[in-house]
């Protein structure tokens, strides 16, 4: 998966595009955030420059890709989430599939469950 990375920090802000989106939705606030902390925002399969994927596009699958994705690339926790729309709802089951790892979330627009 393509994803952009940048700032340094003791917590790492991901970005979570809303559907039909990727990371170049985050382009306006992207750079501030990583004037402060590390900032973290990327493709999901499909978008942008991420392949396609034969994988599950399940809540849960997709959650386990990103979290495989910040691991690979080195990114630890703690993570503060910021969603929009259905990306929203991706942090909000981030946030419940793995609590320990998680500092905050920041829901922009994004669905109520």
């Amino acid at each position: 998966m393509s994803y952009v990375a940048e700032g340094t920090g003791s917590a790492t802000v991901v970005f979570e595009a809303g559907l039909g989106n990727g990371m170049t939705s985050w382009a306006a606030v992207f750079p501030a955030v990583a004037q402060h902390t590390r900032a973290f925002a990327y493709d999901r399969p499909g978008y942008g420059d991420s392949d396609l994927t034969d994988n599950s596009r399940d809540g849960a699958t997709m959650v386990e890709e990103l979290h495989q994705l910040l691991s690979a690339t080195g990114h630890e926790p703690p993570y503060i989430l910021v969603g929009h729309s259905l990306g929203g709802t991706l942090m909000d089951l981030f946030a419940r599939t793995y609590p320990d790892e998680v500092a905050g979330v920041v829901l922009v627009d994004s669905r109520h469950h």
